[in-house]
């Protein structure tokens, strides 16, 4: 057996069992309408701050969502550096020709906690003063959409991020920009913050501090941990989670597990 299986064996020595792994947000359903063609992927992508050369705005743009909690979104997505920006945080996709717009699909920056998300937003188009979309995003795993009130063509895009959820390096797993909007099965679920603590499909956010455990194998086939107080998978830190399950023994006792994690 591989390492989740005995995982999953122990949990039943113990009269607890693993639910079925869900489809991970943004992985559309099979049999499902394929998406329109991606525009984002053509275009030169920047953004005002970018944590380092592994977390550029081009990286937003690649196809690849990394799965919630894998702490593996080194040049597999765009992050800030830091969370402090009183004038907000600007992402741009620049075209050669006029495209058409009609929808952009944000997808947040999970690999590590979910409350390195982008919150608030306005969009412009060309180098125009009006904003064309102002909204506010929610904390999670997956795919939101940005709808423009009607499509409409530009050379360039630009995305003010004025707030965050507050992660220390908010940023984006992927953003896609379409001419017509893709089938809601197309796009795959959206997974909110709240749900990544309860239902076993990935990490909660680091911010909120609470529960940790076992959340289910990863798309690699690894178990994904939930954890809080910043925790997470890196080898340049290290800190101790107490990993409360409650396994009960014969005489009814709990058994607190101590389990050790690293620290970004």
């Amino acid at each position: 057996m591989n390492a989740w299986q005995w995982f999953a064996a122990g949990l039943a020595m113990f009269g607890l069992a693993l639910e079925a792994p869900q489809l991970l947000a943004g992985e559309p359903t099979p049999g499902t309408p394929a998406k329109p063609e991606n525009l984002a992927r053509a275009a030169q992508a920047s953004a005002s701050t970018s944590y380092s050369g592994q977390y550029l705005a081009q990286f937003a743009c690649d196809g690849q969502v990394p799965a919630p909690g894998s702490a593996a979104d080194i040049g597999k997505a765009w992050a800030a550096r830091g969370n402090d920006h009183p004038e907000g945080v600007a992402f741009t996709l620049q075209w050669p020709e006029p495209v058409t717009i009609a929808e952009v699909v944000y997808y947040g920056r999970t690999a590590f906690a979910a409350s390195e998300n982008w919150k608030d937003f306005e969009i412009r188009l060309d180098d125009a003063l009006a904003v064309v979309l102002k909204g506010t995003l929610v904390g999670g795993h997956g795919p939101q959409r940005m709808s423009l009130p009607e499509a409409a063509t530009a050379r360039k895009l630009t995305i003010r991020f004025t707030s965050s959820w507050g992660g220390p390096n908010p940023g984006a797993s992927e953003i896609e920009v379409y001419a017509t909007r893709p089938a809601e099965a197309a796009l795959g679920a959206f997974i909110p913050a709240n749900k990544l603590l309860m239902d076993g499909s990935g990490p909660p956010a680091a911010a909120h501090g609470r529960g940790i455990g076992p959340a289910g194998p990863s798309t690699e086939g690894r178990p994904i941990w939930l954890y809080k107080n910043g925790c997470r998978p890196a080898a340049s830190y290290r800190c101790f989670a107490r990993l409360h399950l409650s396994l009960r023994g014969p005489a009814g006792r709990r058994r607190p597990v101590r389990v050790r994690r690293s620290r970004r």
